[in-house]
C-alpha cells in the first residue's frame, strides 16, 4: 500500500481555494477490486469534486492484483483513510 500512497500524493494537485480554506483534510476513499483485478465503484467519502476525479483515475488506472480465498480469486472492497496535509 505505500506505493499507492506515493503514487496518490504525487499524481494529487489540490485547489488553491482548499488550501486556503482549509477543506477536506481528511477523507475515506472506496472501491472494489474484481476477481480480474479491475477496479469498480470508486467513490470518495467526502471531499471535493476534482480531487475525486483525480484520485479515481489513479486508482482505476493502477493496476491491481485480486485477493484470493482458498486459491480462488474474490472480489474485495478496499477502503482508504486518506489525510490530506496542505
Amino acid at each position: 500500500m505505500p506505493k499507492l500512497y506515493k503514487a496518490i500524493v504525487k499524481s494529487l494537485k489540490v485547489p488553491q481555494y482548499l488550501k486556503r480554506e482549509g477543506l477536506i483534510p481528511k477523507t475515506f476513499v472506496t472501491f472494489v477490486v474484481t476477481e480480474n483485478g479491475k477496479v469498480e465503484q470508486f467513490q470518495m467519502l467526502k471531499g471535493a469534486p476534482e480531487i475525486a476525479q483525480q484520485m479515481g483515475q489513479k486508482v482505476l488506472h493502477s493496476s491491481w492484483q485480486a485477493a484470493r480465498c482458498n486459491g480462488q480469486p474474490v472480489a474485495t472492497k478496499v477502503v482508504l483513510p486518506l489525510v490530506i496535509c496542505f
